[in-house]
């Protein structure tokens, strides 16, 4: 006899593209401003958005929009790079691959310097306007977005302004907790601990009461204060 596939909560539906994040909401749990995350996704006068929406979204981005934002912040930030050169980007990755309607989520990047390159049968050198590149490691932006068989599953935001110190401890999966932070390897919401330390109650405590340990609490306040 065999075994019963457990029902998805979303249905039939990829919980990847289904809209679930206010731009003020994404633009926290990424640690930028919502008036840039807003501009990213609805365009200025004479500038088309960078970030397409799902359709009858209402304004929400969808955990592959929230992948897109995590890559371009990294990027601009990171990187160096122009709003301009992330436009050209996408626009040459949409080229290279049409069946991807988010390119920067669902393909294979590594970037060196200030050019990115797409992992495919050959890198390529997108934001020079497709000049071959040579195979660089994947930079620490793009390594927190993780993937499985099916393609991006889950992302592991930064908990700290230094890259390297900055541990794999907070993770937004689409498929937990309906997307919004938790504890890696638990279901736990980040703003759970948030609002229980509030309440007065210690890092012991709490470690203790979760079966988590005193530096994976501390970790997810260290992400909810930032």
């Amino acid at each position: 006899m065999g075994t019963k596939k457990k029902k998805s909560i979303y249905g039939d539906r990829d919980p990847r593209e289904i809209p679930a994040y206010p731009v003020f909401e994404a633009a926290r749990y990424l640690g930028l401003p919502e008036a840039k995350l807003r501009s990213w996704v609805g365009g200025k006068p004479g500038f088309s958005p960078v970030i397409r929406l799902p359709e009858m979204s209402e304004g929400q981005l969808s955990f592959y929009n929230l992948v897109e934002a995590f890559v371009i912040l990294g990027l601009r930030t990171r990187h160096g790079l122009s709003l301009q050169r992330v436009r050209t980007t996408v626009r040459f990755l949409s080229s290279l691959a049409p069946h991807s309607p988010h390119p920067l989520a669902e393909l294979d990047l590594s970037t060196f310097a200030r050019d990115v390159y797409f992992a495919g049968d050959k890198l390529v050198n997108v934001s020079r306007g497709g000049q071959l590149g040579i195979d660089q490691i994947l930079a620490p932006v793009l390594e927190r977005v993780e993937k499985d068989i099916r393609g991006v599953a889950r992302l592991y935001p930064f908990t700290r302004p230094q890259i390297g110190t900055s541990p794999k401890v907070v993770v937004i999966d689409p498929e937990f907790a309906f997307g919004r932070p938790v504890i890696a390897g638990s279901g736990i919401p980040t703003s759970v601990i948030r609002d229980r330390w509030k309440a007065g109650e210690s890092v012991a405590s709490l470690a203790e009461d979760y079966d988590r340990s005193k530096d994976e609490i501390e970790e997810a306040l260290r992400y909810e204060a930032a």
